[in-house]
């Protein structure tokens, strides 16, 4: 797919991508709070933990997870 490189296109396309990537956030909230608080009923400790990872041009990056096994 070819885009154009118009900075209007471009400025629309990330504000539709940031809008999208809240509302799917919104959305998926109850059941990442439910993955959570079952989580942190049925074993010890806590229902998160953080993880360092390396990412694009070897940067690193913390990135926090769900606990679930």
């Amino acid at each position: 797919m070819i885009v154009p490189r118009n900075p209007r296109w471009l400025w629309l396309k990330t504000t539709v991508e940031i809008v999208l990537a809240f509302l799917l956030l919104v959305l998926s909230l109850p059941v990442i709070f439910l993955a959570g608080l079952i989580v942190k009923l049925t074993s010890p400790g806590s229902a998160l933990y953080w993880q360092t990872r390396v990412g694009l041009r070897g940067r690193e990056f913390r990135l926090c997870k769900i606990r679930t096994m």
